[in-house]
């Protein structure tokens, strides 16, 4: 998942401060637990946070959706990296460059697609 960068530093990072304290190191890009497995992470720290927003054009026909962080976690080794083994929350920071529109926009990707059956339906929008 990614988002702009100011919802990642005002927002998600310190959530996630607040939620699993000092283990987790959040850098200017993602967040991560430092020598551990996501295995271990969910068995030492539990439930922790879930992101919820909806979906949809109109607040009357908006969908909730709820993004379970502790089913998103990816360990180190599944992202090719050998050198020190870690558990990221996959929520990173986007290179917004000259794109204004990635400022408004986040981009939720496979593991989010894995989860929901997504239709994209446009024909009674007005």
């Amino acid at each position: 998942m990614y988002v702009n960068e100011f919802e990642f530093s005002k927002f998600i990072a310190p959530a996630l401060y607040i939620t699993y304290h000092s283990p987790l190191n959040c850098e200017d890009l993602h967040c991560y637990w430092p020598k551990e497995t996501c295995s271990s992470v969910k068995t030492k720290y539990g439930k922790g946070v879930s992101l919820i927003f909806k979906l949809g054009l109109k607040t009357e026909e908006a969908y909730d959706i709820k993004i379970n962080i502790e089913d998103y976690l990816v360990d180190s080794a599944d992202l090719g990296e050998t050198k020190e083994t870690r558990c990221y929350i996959p929520i990173f920071v986007a290179d917004a460059g000259q794109i204004k529109e990635v400022f408004n926009t986040w981009f939720l990707g496979n593991m989010f697609l894995d989860n929901y059956f997504v239709v994209h339906d446009v024909e009674n929008v007005r």
